[in-house]
């Protein structure tokens, strides 16, 4: 497995794709008997999914990075990536350079008044 930090069952996840998943983590991550390493996450309707863990991030991880959004969608971006190279990536490919979630977005917090 990558040297990224196993999540444990319990954790509150954002899955990258197209679209993007809300989930929990199950179980994992486990390996095959090919390598492959996935979580089992549980989506908010119900469904079980297994996802890489380069795909899978707490929730609190994805409200706190930028990212690239075009129409509806993110195409760029997460934890550790600058905003210089989210702009950059906005100029070449067309998007929205966004810290989080977009406003209006179910998972978008108020700002603090």
């Amino acid at each position: 497995m990558s040297d990224k930090e196993a999540l444990p069952a319990g954790t509150e996840v954002v899955i990258y794709g197209q679209p993007l998943w809300l989930g929990v983590i199950v179980s994992g991550p486990d390996e095959n008997l090919l390598g492959n390493v996935s979580y089992r996450i549980r989506c908010e309707n119900g469904e079980i999914v297994k996802r890489a863990p380069s795909i899978v991030v707490r929730r609190t991880d994805f409200a706190t990075s930028w990212h690239v959004w075009k129409d509806d969608q993110v195409i760029a971006g997460g934890r550790e990536i600058s905003r210089e190279r989210m702009d950059q990536y906005a100029v070449e490919h067309g998007g929205e350079v966004l810290y989080g979630w977009p406003e209006g977005h179910p998972e978008a917090q108020t700002p603090a008044q």
